[in-house]
């Protein structure tokens, strides 16, 4: 190999390794969620839900706050509207979530589907998703 060949190509792999980062970090910012869990909110009529559930909408983020010293699960995840607690991720439902939250990896719960004139159990249809898998 001539030395302006051995150049030529040493600056083609130092030009792409510069640029690799790049794609990484726009393909991060283009990656869509990822469905892990989707379920009725348990405990709905228990709580807040039915009284602030004319502020709800489809779409609308929830906060997660993890209940490790919940008395009745040790796994308990409640969910959050502006301040007002809806609820719970079901119990058998929410053991890989609550290990996923004790990694702290960031998953997000989204109201997927409201249905105002159905039984509280089952009137808040929730995903839970995740876009840091992979």
């Amino acid at each position: 190999m001539k030395r302006i060949d051995f150049i030529r190509s040493l600056a083609i792999s130092l030009t792409g390794m510069t640029l690799f980062p790049q794609i990484i970090i726009s393909d991060e910012k283009q990656r869509k969620p990822v469905l892990l869990e989707h379920f009725y909110i348990a405990g709905y009529c228990y709580y807040d839900g039915e009284k602030v559930e004319h502020q709800l909408k489809v779409s609308d983020n929830l906060r997660i706050k993890r209940e490790k010293d919940n008395p009745h699960d040790g796994k308990a995840i409640s969910l959050w509207h502006n301040g007002h607690k809806l609820g719970f991720v079901p119990r058998h439902k929410n053991s890989t979530l609550a290990k996923l939250l004790d990694q702290k990896i960031e998953i997000k719960a989204v109201i997927n589907k409201i249905y105002p004139d159905a039984s509280p159990w089952k009137r808040i249809f929730v995903d839970i998703v995740t876009n840091k898998l992979g």
